[in-house]
């Protein structure tokens, strides 16, 4: 074989890729491809149009592209390239689910066709979402290929450049934590490809900034990171990471929902650190521990206030009667979000907000002074954040039926936590359960919940799983079936 068939052989499968024949079955860009595809190649002898009217070129248009080839430049295919198919491709899945719109996934279009290993995490992805709906010709065989491929690119960008690649590499692990999901239907993202991204963030060059699809990647797993420090009972390694996104910005300030959103995520981050030193503080007698570093960190904490903002987002929140029969036993009115970005920022920020208030009630770490001999602890304090803890655990509460209408693992992700919060709130703050409401209805609800958002229904977790889960967030044993679910390596 000369270089000639060679190349004809090359340029045939060129063509395919760019549907001026057939589309492959295997190609991720096959479920996007319409009869109406027309497209020209150019010849030396000039051009043919393989158009609407014929799916498939004839014989003698064959011969004649056959012909024409004299030297290996002579033809070019006048179509976009397989990454720009690929971009359309991921595009196409980003707004198939309306969940994923205003995401990373806006910021990862443009870097497609740039970075090999991007490229193959993107097909993969794309080659599980068509088994997932159903597209012919596709095999589970076929997807954990395209990740085969993936993987060695992946490790070549991550030692090769000095850094030089840090958002496609992010974007890459981000992609093939997505696969991993959809392929093993899991709602949680295994422990291996968060710790990879978080490594590639940290490892950075100081002088490479956070760009803004590395932004939207952390934006969109700082609450997964942070669940997963807490159930290892370490501190976040993003706590640097969370300060340089939020606190060293030179853009114009965050209003709404983005504010709120700042606010919950530098929570989410920092929290690790207090729930870890509460822990430590627990092995001792209270003659002995030092408690003064903690309520000088609970206490720096409470100042990530976010009212204003709070205040804005709600204003564009409605408030309307709960249909379900259910939930309507349990609570009467529910919030109707406006828009994704709405109810991600204002559960995120409850939660988070509410964990804190009731660590600070239950160790008594609230207005403490930072000397270890004139350490004391006012009653009004408690007294004080009661009424925004019962306040935070009642916006909970009529989240819980719009965060049911959401698919989206993260989404998932997010209301399985808030019913965490809540179920250790209803049992540390007076007030906090819905009134009208025995305790056993509330938690059988709150279990049902949790149990359709993470765990199989053929395997469901319990009231003891519960109870470990949210003592857990309260400086408590690093045990249990939530702990162990976000520690698992995938």
């Amino acid at each position: 074989m000369d270089w000639r068939d060679e190349r004809i052989k090359q340029l045939e499968a060129e063509v395919v890729r760019l549907k001026c024949f057939r589309i492959d079955s295997d190609s991720p860009a096959a479920c996007f491809a319409t009869n109406a595809d027309s497209v020209k190649v150019a010849t030396v002898k000039g051009e043919m149009t393989l158009g609407k009217r014929r799916r498939y070129p004839s014989k003698a248009q064959i011969v004649r592209y056959r012909r024409s080839l004299s030297t290996p430049d002579t033809l070019t295919a006048l179509k976009p390239s397989e990454s720009e198919i690929l971009g359309r491709a991921v595009e196409a899945l980003q707004w198939k689910d309306a969940e994923c719109r205003d995401t990373w996934f806006g910021s990862l279009l443009p870097r497609l066709g740039h970075n090999r290993a991007l490229d193959l995490a993107a097909n993969a992805l794309t080659t599980v979402t068509r088994l997932r709906y159903g597209a012919p010709g596709i095999t589970r065989q076929a997807c954990y290929e395209t990740v085969a491929r993936a993987l060695p690119a992946l490790r070549d960008s991550i030692n090769c450049g000095k850094g030089k690649h840090v958002d496609e590499v992010m974007a890459a692990i981000a992609l093939l934590a997505s696969f991993e999901a959809l392929a093993t239907e899991q709602t949680v993202p295994s422990s291996t490809h968060m710790d990879a991204m978080v490594m590639v963030c940290v490892r950075r060059k100081p002088s490479h900034g956070l760009s803004d699809l590395a932004k939207g990647l952390l934006d969109y797993f700082y609450c997964d990171m942070s669940i997963r420090a807490c159930v290892r009972g370490t501190v976040s390694s993003l706590e640097q990471v969370v300060h340089e996104h939020y606190r060293s910005r030179t853009s114009a300030p965050l209003h709404g929902a983005a504010a709120l959103k700042a606010v919950a995520n530098e929570l989410a981050i920092r929290l690790p650190r207090l729930i870890a030193m509460v822990r430590d503080g627990c092995g001792h007698s209270p003659a002995v521990a030092d408690t003064s570093e903690t309520a000088l960190l609970a206490n720096e904490l409470l100042e990530l206030e976010a009212k204003a903002a709070e205040n804005d987002l709600l204003h564009h929140v409605g408030l309307v009667p709960t249909f379900d029969p259910g939930d309507a036993e349990v609570i009467d009115y529910s919030f109707d979000f406006n828009c994704i970005g709405d109810f991600e920022a204002a559960i995120t920020y409850w939660q988070y907000r509410l964990t804190l208030l009731r660590l600070c009630i239950r160790q008594n770490l609230l207005n403490q002074t930072a000397t270890p001999s004139t350490t004391t602890t006012s009653d009004s304090s408690t007294t004080d954040v009661a009424p925004e803890a019962r306040r935070l655990a009642a916006n909970l509460f009529m989240s819980i039926p719009h965060a049911r209408t959401l698919t989206l693992p993260k989404r998932k992700r997010l209301l399985a936590h808030s019913i965490v919060v809540l179920w250790g709130a209803i049992e540390d703050i007076p007030g906090a359960r819905p009134t009208d409401c025995e305790s056993a209805v509330v938690k059988g609800w709150l279990l049902w919940h949790v149990n359709d958002a993470l765990f199989a229904k053929h395997n469901p977790t319990s009231d003891l799983d519960m109870d470990r889960a949210a003592e857990l967030f309260m400086g408590g044993p690093l045990v249990g079936r939530y702990a162990d679910l976000f520690r698992q390596p995938g």
